[in-house]
């Protein structure tokens, strides 16, 4: 049985037919408020034996309030993953992955989270784009969408071919871990925008590169790689690496639980977790973690086309970042030159909803729109 499946029995049991002394609306609401770490607990606690528990563990850093947040209990010693607390030297590589469109306030970061790595012997690997000028060659050279010679040409990717004796951080630095070039260049090629019903966004520039490094850093200490190892754990030798992901106990429809021994679709060689839910650590509660490490300050993290951030967001992209939000416009404009429906937002252009949203807040300032969060997407 799966967690999930677990839970909703034993949520429909104790509901119906709540213990002495406990009424009906207590046990709904306790589950209601609970259901994240209950799952995890549940999840935990139904993980089979296996040989060995050792594996390579990753905390995906992405330079938001939830990474930063993990990051700060690790380093404290507090950090727990399926139960189990975590210290620095448990966990393999802090892994940010940079889609190569981030905000600037999220790549200002980068050089804290650097210091607080190396004072605590934590390995820090930051999965570069490859060169923008070899990366605009090989866009330049694909074949249109619809093409049947672009599949074989998108496989060329000249920053991937292989070299001798090269380490996991110069393959990091060149490239080598992304399949696509940076992402806003990615769309671009196939004339289209990041859309909310869609995962690709966050599948193709974060968790795959991810996952990419996670076979080189298995080969490293084990000899053996993601296909090898998927094996090892479907008959129960192993367990599946673990990526630590930063979700806050309040975000609860952001959670997925994706490996295959719980029902999901992933892959069998890496599972997720997710370290802030099973402490019921909530968004708010995260502020007082980051004022301890003098990150406070720290915004929620983004691509700065993302299809999930309000108009607002936009507003302050162009204020604040001339460049960046010609690039946007320009990304825009190639995906409504295919479909004339194909808004980054509502039913206008980039352009004209900006400057209606403006109409409408002429106060607002760019430090209040972009201390406001929003909802993120469902891919942690």
């Amino acid at each position: 049985m799966t967690p999930h499946a677990l839970l909703d029995a034993l949520e429909a049991r104790l509901v119906t037919a709540p213990p002495p002394g406990v009424s009906w609306a207590y046990a709904a609401g306790f589950f209601a408020r609970h259901r994240g770490q209950l799952l995890l607990h549940l999840r935990a606690a139904l993980r089979p034996p296996v040989a060995s528990e050792e594996r390579i563990i990753t905390l995906n850093m992405g330079l938001g309030r939830d990474s930063l947040a993990m990051l700060a209990l690790l380093i404290e010693g507090q950090l727990v993953a399926e139960g189990r607390a975590l210290r620095p030297a448990d966990v393999d590589a802090v892994v940010f992955s940079d889609p190569g469109f981030e905000w600037a306030h999220t790549y200002a970061l980068l050089p804290r989270v650097r210091r607080m790595c190396a004072l605590h012997g934590l390995r820090l690997i930051v999965l570069q784009k490859p060169d923008p000028a070899v990366a605009e060659v090989y866009l330049r050279q694909l074949p249109l969408p619809g093409d049947p010679a672009r599949a074989e040409a998108i496989a060329a990717r000249p920053w991937r071919e292989e070299e001798a004796a090269i380490t996991i951080e110069e393959r990091a630095e060149g490239g080598w871990y992304h399949l696509r070039p940076g992402i806003l260049e990615d769309y671009q090629s196939r004339q289209t925008i990041a859309a909310r019903g869609s995962k690709d966004c966050t599948v193709n520039h974060k968790i795959e590169p991810i996952r990419k490094l996670i076979n080189d850093l298995a080969l490293a200490r084990f000899g053996v790689g993601n296909r090898a190892w998927g094996a090892l754990v479907r008959a129960g030798q192993r367990r599946p690496h673990l990526s630590l992901v930063g979700i806050a106990a309040d975000e609860l429809p952001r959670l997925h639980l994706g490996h295959p021994q719980e029902g999901g679709d992933g892959p069998w060689f890496v599972t997720e977790a997710y370290p802030l839910v099973e402490l019921g650590v909530s968004k708010a509660d995260e502020d007082t973690i980051l004022i301890r490490h003098g990150l406070s300050h720290a915004r929620k993290s983004g691509c700065a086309m993302c299809p999930f951030q309000p108009v607002g967001w936009y507003w302050a992209l162009r204020e604040t970042d001339p460049e960046g939000w010609a690039a946007v416009v320009a990304y825009e404009r190639v995906a409504l030159a295919r479909n004339p429906r194909m808004f980054i937002v509502g039913q206008a252009p980039i352009g004209e909803a900006v400057a209606a949203w403006r109409a409408k807040h002429p106060r607002a300032t760019v430090e209040e729109v972009l201390g406001k969060t929003y909802a993120r997407c469902g891919v942690g």
